[in-house]
C-alpha cells in the first residue's frame, strides 16, 4: 500500500513539473518574440523623421492637390515667402496625381525642407505636345 502511494505521488510530481517546463517554455517563446518586436520598432522609430507640418495632397473641399502645393510654396509674389518657410514639412498624396499642362515640374524654393511621400500613388506627367519643351 505504501508503495502505491509512492508512485501516485512520484506520477503527480513529474506530471507537476512536465506542466512547469511547459509554462516556462512558453512563457520564455512569448518573452523572446516581445522583445525581438521591441527591437523592431525602435529600429523602425530610428528611421522616423519628424516634421512641423504633414500635409495631404487630396483633392477635396473645393481645393485641387495644386493649390494645396501652391499655398505652401507659394505662387507669383509670394513664392517662396509662406507660412512654412524654413520648416520640415511632408507633402504626403492622398491619391495619384496628374499634374496639369500648366506644370512642367513641382519647384520647391531655396529654404524650404519638404519631403514628398507618394505614400503608394503616382505623380503623372500629363503634357500635351504643345505644352513640351523641344530641344
Amino acid at each position: 500500500m505504501k508503495r502505491t502511494v509512492k508512485n501516485v505521488w512520484a506520477a503527480i510530481l513529474a506530471m507537476l513539473a512536465a506542466l512547469c517546463l511547459a509554462v516556462g517554455g512558453v512563457l520564455f517563446v512569448q518573452t523572446e518574440s516581445r522583445l525581438s518586436a521591441n527591437n523592431n520598432r525602435a529600429e523602425a522609430a530610428g528611421n522616423f523623421e519628424s516634421y512641423d507640418e504633414i500635409i495631404v495632397l487630396k483633392d477635396a473641399d473645393g481645393e485641387t492637390k495644386q493649390s494645396i502645393f501652391e499655398s505652401v510654396v507659394g505662387v507669383g509674389s509670394n513664392y517662396g515667402a509662406t507660412q512654412y518657410s524654413g520648416k520640415k514639412v511632408c507633402l504626403t498624396l492622398g491619391e495619384n496625381w496628374t499634374l496639369s499642362d500648366s506644370v512642367l515640374m513641382l519647384d520647391i524654393p531655396v529654404g524650404y525642407d519638404i519631403t514628398l511621400d507618394l505614400n503608394g500613388h503616382k505623380v503623372i506627367r500629363n503634357t500635351a505636345a504643345s505644352a513640351r519643351i523641344l530641344p
